[in-house]
């Protein structure tokens, strides 16, 4: 049987030694004050029961304001109103959820009436966890589905600008999403990585468009400013409370592997993710055609990646992604 916690409001001694003593027989806990103004303060106070049984209500028997204010925070509780056999239910002018048990006052009666508000609060209980859970996945599903749409546009807002980055983002979370599968990496895993290689070229917004295409040697201070367009990438992404798990990924793989454990421990799962999306991210670059470059070779890329596994790149990431489906290997 349900136990529960139930709220004794009377200011007659006797009427409290006849109903203590059926509330805790049926395994509940019970809790007397004796007006209404404590009753009241005890609600206040998020003392909040299951069942309140009470002689304070109707005509002459002081305000109801607790009786009210039980019943908006408990949306499921139950009121037991105890009248002598002259009053009648419509004197008493009863709130919702609440049964009038007339007197004598006794196991058969208000004992009745009690198991039966337990067993019915239960069921609702149960009714309205269903809600719940219905409403979480239904929310659950909007965040995700709002999500999407942002790392959509933010996607398109970076391809719109860059002609030379038209497909590398979409190419290279598919190329990740790949690879990931061959690491035997979680799906939810994987599904953060595709989201950070669909943006982990947004930090290129802050980049001028003659800087990005210059054919010409950068200065230094060109090169670090575009260099540093992976951490204000981060940072764009960071702003965004749905997206801040993503950030850190963005951030790691754009670092040496060597380096990587500054920004991500090495027993992280996002250690291996961020390994991957440098190794994916660095294979289409080399692929893709620039301004300055035709795309190159794959004995080129091949030799990059070999050459760099354990100092710019994750000895891990580099074999799986070797290993891949041979599609990955086209250029």
């Amino acid at each position: 049987m349900f136990s529960g916690r139930v709220l004794i409001v009377s200011g007659r001694s006797e009427v409290r030694a006849v109903v203590d003593p059926i509330v805790r027989g049926q395994g509940h806990i019970a809790l007397s004050v004796d007006t209404p103004a404590e009753a009241l303060a005890t609600l206040q106070q998020g003392l909040i029961p299951d069942v309140v049984v009470s002689d304070m209500v109707g005509p002459g028997r002081g305000s109801p304001d607790y009786v009210s204010l039980f019943q908006q925070s408990n949306y499921v509780g139950r009121h037991l109103a105890l009248v002598e056999k002259e009053e009648g239910g419509r004197r008493l002018g009863a709130p919702r959820r609440t049964v009038v048990v007339r007197a004598p006052f006794t196991e058969e009666t208000l004992g009745t009436e009690l198991r039966t508000a337990m067993a019915d609060i239960h069921r609702d209980l149960s009714a309205l966890r269903g809600e719940v859970f219905r409403e979480t996945a239904r929310l659950q599903q909007i965040v995700r589905e709002t999500q999407r749409e942002v790392v959509e546009a933010l996607a398109l807002t970076i391809e719109s600008r860059d002609p030379y980055m038209r497909g590398h983002c979409t190419r290279v979370a598919a190329f990740a999403g790949t690879v990931a599968q061959e690491l035997a990496v979680a799906d939810d895993d994987i599904q953060r990585l595709c989201t950070a290689a669909r943006l982990h070229e947004i930090g290129r917004l802050s980049v001028p468009m003659e800087l990005a295409h210059k054919v010409e040697p950068l200065t230094a201070a060109e090169l670090d400013q575009v260099r540093a367009h992976t951490l204000t990438g981060a940072g764009i992404i960071r702003s965004i409370p749905s997206l801040r798990d993503v950030a850190v990924l963005v951030e790691g793989h754009a670092m040496p592997f060597a380096d990587l454990t500054t920004v991500i421990p090495a027993s992280s799962p996002d250690f291996v993710l961020a390994g991957i999306l440098r190794v994916v991210d660095a294979f289409d670059a080399m692929t893709s055609p620039r301004a300055y470059r035709p795309s190159l070779s794959r004995s080129y890329w091949q030799s990059v990646l070999e050459r760099g596994a354990g100092s710019q790149f994750d000895p891990r990431a580099v074999r799986a992604f070797l290993h891949a489906p041979p599609r990955l290997a086209a250029a």
